[in-house]
C-alpha cells in the first residue's frame, strides 16, 4: 500500500503513525489548526485543506484510495444588508475542540495532541457582501456559533443569523 497527501507539499513528511508532520532537524510536530486566523475575502490557504488517503490493494494492478480531510473550512458571508459596516473580528465557537494541534492518521482518524480549543478568532477587515473562511478540524461541529465584532476590543458582538454560515 502507499500513502497519498493532497495538496502535495514537499515539506510534509510522514513517520508511519502521523500525517502532516513537518520535519525540522528531526523535530516533528503534528498539524496545527491555529486558533488565530487571518481574514482574507473570498480566499483561503490551500495548504489548510489537507487530505490523506491510504491505498487498498484490490488486485495485482488495482489500488483503491479514499481521501479523508484532515482540515475543513467553514464559510460565512456577511449579508449585503449590513451595508457599509466593517468588522475587524469574527469568532467561531463550538461545544468541543475545533483548533489546536492534532494528529491525523492514514486511516483518517484524528486525535488531539493537547486539549484543543473550542474558539477560532478571525482578524482583519471584513465587509458586507464578502465571504470568509475558518479552517477547522474536519468533523461534525455541534453547537456552532459565529460572532462578529466591529473592533477587536468589543465586548458585545453584532447579531449574526446562523443561516448565513455554510
Amino acid at each position: 500500500s502507499y500513502l497519498v497527501l493532497y495538496p502535495y507539499m514537499p515539506e510534509v513528511e510522514t513517520d508511519g503513525s502521523m500525517v502532516g508532520t513537518i520535519g525540522t532537524d528531526d523535530v516533528r510536530r503534528p498539524i496545527t489548526i491555529p486558533c488565530e486566523q487571518e481574514a482574507v475575502a473570498g480566499s483561503f490557504d490551500p495548504g489548510a485543506f489537507i487530505s490523506v488517503a491510504r491505498s487498498v490493494k484490490k488486485s495485482n494492478s488495482v489500488h483503491s484510495i479514499t481521501f479523508r480531510n484532515v482540515c475543513a473550512l467553514v464559510k460565512f458571508t456577511i449579508p449585503e444588508s449590513m451595508g457599509s459596516y466593517t468588522f475587524e473580528k469574527a469568532e467561531l465557537t463550538a461545544s468541543h475542540p475545533i483548533a489546536g494541534c492534532l494528529r491525523a492518521n492514514p486511516d483518517g482518524s484524528r486525535s488531539w495532541a493537547g486539549p484543543g480549543q473550542s474558539t477560532i478568532t478571525l482578524s482583519g477587515t471584513m465587509k458586507a457582501g464578502r465571504s470568509y473562511y475558518f479552517c477547522t478540524d474536519a468533523k461534525e461541529i455541534d453547537e456552532l456559533g459565529i460572532k462578529l465584532y466591529h473592533y477587536p476590543s468589543d465586548a458585545e458582538p453584532v447579531g449574526v443569523r446562523l443561516e448565513d454560515a455554510q
